[in-house]
């Protein structure tokens, strides 16, 4: 089982911390360190809204379109603000 400690800036689409979701792994960005952790949610309503905000990370990635991205964003960082991928 992974912990992942965050918070949420957009809660409307269902991906919020408590809900279950399995590990499908992680792509690297630009500068070599983990950039995007891809889970597949349970619930496939959860996160169907950011999948398809980041359908391109998909594509990039060759991810399969159920898989959510999950990316970092730093303690005061804004969302437009996010870890360069």
């Amino acid at each position: 089982m992974i912990g992942i400690n965050g918070s949420n800036i957009d809660t409307s689409g269902k991906l919020v911390n408590g809900q279950e979701c399995k590990y499908k792994g992680f792509s690297r960005g630009s500068s070599g360190a983990a950039a995007i952790i891809w889970v597949e949610m349970l619930d496939p309503d959860s996160g169907k809204k950011q999948r398809a905000k980041d359908r391109h990370l998909n594509q990039r990635f060759s991810k399969p379109p159920n898989l959510t991205a999950i990316k970092p964003v730093s303690k005061g960082q804004k969302e437009e603000e996010k870890a360069e991928i």
